[in-house]
């Protein structure tokens, strides 16, 4: 079972842009783990991927101050604010886009603004802009497979080679149908934890990524999918919710 360990929880309680909480899950609207444990390939040598998002303080609010976000030292925690995540989503980042699908027991904590970013997140992350930033991810884990294979790191060079995989097939759907098919659970959970484990045939898998690629270019080129909202209509979308927030701050 996934779940925050002592020292996150620790790191959490440290952060002075983090509002005041008794517990220091509760200083967190959303906490959820993404990565290879959310599509369902990681194995014992993965790290496991925490990522928060948090409201404003009061004196945020008032200073008009965003903290943007905080990595967590010598951890893969990063902890930000709810603004930063809402713009990933909208600029369509492949580590966001997750959370349009994110499977549930990966969310280890949620409270009503967290769960709004849910439902903000289909209507933010699914957009054209994925063309750009799901190719721009596979090549770049293309690219990182070839490098750490020269370095002979075969391990990190097999689980780019899968990522990239991955990434063109879970990108192509996504661009033809606006699903977001975040497990592989099904689909190709078996064969792409078999690449990452280095148990495939490489002329195969070339095979398999160009064709991967081929189709997600053809999902590209006929998509249907939205414009990205402008960041007027971002902040007509969140600006409410964070609003809500701000009265009950000021209430108490």
């Amino acid at each position: 079972m996934l779940k925050l360990t002592q020292a996150q929880l620790e790191y959490l309680s440290t952060l002075k842009e983090l509002p005041e909480a008794e517990h220091p899950e509760d200083k967190c609207a959303l906490i959820w783990v993404g990565g290879s444990h959310a599509y369902g390939i990681a194995d014992e040598h993965s790290d496991v991927d925490v990522r928060a998002a948090t409201m404003p303080t009061m004196r945020q609010i008032l200073s008009l101050n965003d903290y943007g976000e905080k990595h967590m030292p010598d951890s893969d925690m990063v902890v930000r604010s709810y603004l930063k995540v809402a713009r990933m989503l909208r600029d369509a980042n492949p580590n966001m886009v997750e959370l349009a699908n994110l499977p549930i027991d990966c969310i280890l904590h949620c409270d009503d603004y967290g769960f709004r970013l849910l439902q903000l997140a289909q209507k933010l992350a699914v957009n054209t802009k994925c063309k750009s930033t799901f190719s721009g991810y596979a090549y770049q884990q293309t690219m990182l497979a070839e490098r750490r294979e020269h370095e002979g790191d075969t391990s990190k060079a097999y689980k780019a080679m899968a990522h990239a995989l991955r990434v063109y097939r879970m990108g192509a759907v996504l661009l033809k149908s606006g699903e977001v098919q975040v497990s592989r659970a099904g689909i190709d959970q078996e064969e792409l934890l078999a690449i990452r484990h280095g148990d495939f045939d490489p002329e195969q898998y070339d095979l398999k990524l160009l064709h991967a690629k081929s189709r997600f270019e053809e999902a590209a080129e006929h998509t249907r999918l939205p414009q990205p909202v402008s960041d007027t209509e971002l902040q007509d979308m969140v600006l409410p919710i964070v609003h809500e927030y701000a009265k009950c701050l000021f209430k108490e």
